[in-house]
């Protein structure tokens, strides 16, 4: 349940690729990180990933609704249409991956599947 108490939050992304954001409202931050039944947390913990941190997300109007988050030092991509997840496997800082994202697109980044530690079954 979303807590009115949480401020916004902004992330290590300080130049996000147009169509993304890097700047997320209190509302945002309650409703898919900040409880431990959160969307991003619950992804997150099927993938025994410990305190995912969202760096940007897609602009609220693109049909195809991504997070890019960190959790310790390294950066996944979420999608959350069909709740898959990818490890960011090209080198660099999230603004790096942000660089690549805006200069040569998503497609661009090396991704691989990691693996899934829990189903929703266990959560």
């Amino acid at each position: 349940m979303a807590t009115s108490s949480s401020a916004a939050s902004s992330s290590s992304v300080t130049n996000p690729p147009k169509g993304w954001i890097a700047t997320f409202d209190a509302n945002e931050m309650d409703y898919y990180w900040n409880s431990s039944n959160a969307p991003g947390r619950v992804i997150a913990a099927q993938y025994n990933l410990k305190d995912p941190t969202p760096e940007m997300c897609t602009d609220p109007s693109s049909p195809t609704p991504r997070y890019i988050f960190s959790s310790g030092d390294k950066l996944y991509l979420w999608t959350l249409m069909d709740g898959r997840l990818w490890s960011i496997k090209t080198k660099g800082s999230a603004q790096v991956i942000a660089d690549q994202i805006g200069s040569k697109g998503i497609e661009s980044l090396e991704l691989e599947t990691p693996q899934q530690s829990m189903s929703w079954a266990d959560i």
